[in-house]
C-alpha cells in the first residue's frame, strides 16, 4: 500500500496545491514521491529567491496550451536535471507516448513566462543544480 503524505504537515502543501492538483496530470494526491519534478523544484527555488511577480498564482489558472510556448527553454533550465528524466518522463522520452504532456512544473513555469511574470533570463542564468 502506497504512504500517504499529509498535506497538513508538509510545508510545500501550498505550492503542491497550486502546481501539481491544478497543473499535472501525473501528480496523485497523498501519494508520496521521494523527489518533486524538476519543474516543481524550479518554480519552488524562484518563489524563494523572489523573482516571481506578485500574480504569479493568477496565471496558474489559465488553462495549459496543446504545446510549451517555451518548451526549448524548459528543457534545458529544467528537465536536463530532472530527477524524473531518466526514468520515468514519458513528455521528454522519445520513445514514450505521442499524447505524454507536460509535467505540471513545466506548464506553471511555461505559463509564467508567457504571461511576462518570470524571465527567461532568469531560468538560464541560474540553471537548477540537482
Amino acid at each position: 500500500m502506497p504512504m500517504r503524505v499529509d498535506l497538513m504537515n508538509d510545508p510545500e502543501a501550498p505550492l503542491i496545491e497550486r502546481v501539481c492538483t491544478a497543473c499535472c496530470d501525473y501528480y496523485k494526491p497523498g501519494k508520496a514521491e521521494p523527489e518533486r519534478c524538476g519543474g516543481f523544484r524550479r518554480l519552488a527555488t524562484e518563489l524563494t529567491a523572489g523573482r516571481l511577480r506578485p500574480s504569479w498564482e493568477a496565471a496558474l489558472q489559465d488553462p495549459p496550451g496543446p504545446e510549451l510556448s517555451f518548451d526549448r527553454l524548459l528543457d534545458q533550465a529544467v528537465c536536463q536535471v530532472c530527477p524524473f528524466r531518466a526514468a520515468d518522463c514519458d513528455y521528454r522520452d522519445p520513445d514514450g507516448p505521442a499524447d505524454a504532456t507536460p509535467c505540471g512544473g513545466l506548464r506553471a513555469l511555461d505559463r509564467l513566462l508567457a504571461r511576462g511574470l518570470l524571465r527567461a533570463a532568469d531560468l538560464s542564468v541560474t540553471l537548477l543544480r540537482p
